[in-house]
């Protein structure tokens, strides 16, 4: 029996989705091609991860993002349509969103005073 290749699973197929968009529009980043191409990630890679079309992303990838963008593996990954049993650790993953419905931290922040802001960063 020959095993299927990588390339046989879709973004579609998958309901562990690669979901970046947020985190660069929360760290304000304006260009992210050129960002992601400044920080180490190919040009090829860049796009797909973009465009929700990749399939797999390596561990020096996550870990460039991570590292660059201040975040946890866990910030870079949505589920999408994928029933789990009640408290099953996957349920620590955001629900896949529209980049649309995603606040930048500028707008997340507004009308809060200074002291709401402390508190929350004191946590």
């Amino acid at each position: 029996m020959r095993r299927p290749k990588r390339g046989d699973l879709t973004p579609e197929q998958s309901c562990i989705v690669i979901n970046i968009m947020p985190v660069l529009r929360a760290r304000g980043v304006k260009f992210p091609d050129a960002y992601l191409k400044k920080i180490g990630i190919s040009s090829f890679s860049a796009t797909k991860l973009l465009r929700g079309e990749a399939i797999q992303i390596g561990l020096n990838q996550i870990t460039k993002l991570c590292f660059h963008l201040n975040c946890t593996p866990n910030d870079l990954f949505a589920l999408r349509d994928m029933e789990l049993p009640p408290k099953h650790a996957l349920h620590a993953i955001e629900k896949l969103k529209p980049v649309e419905e995603m606040k930048t931290v500028e707008e997340y922040l507004q009308g809060m005073s200074v002291g709401e802001v402390r508190k929350m960063l004191e946590g």
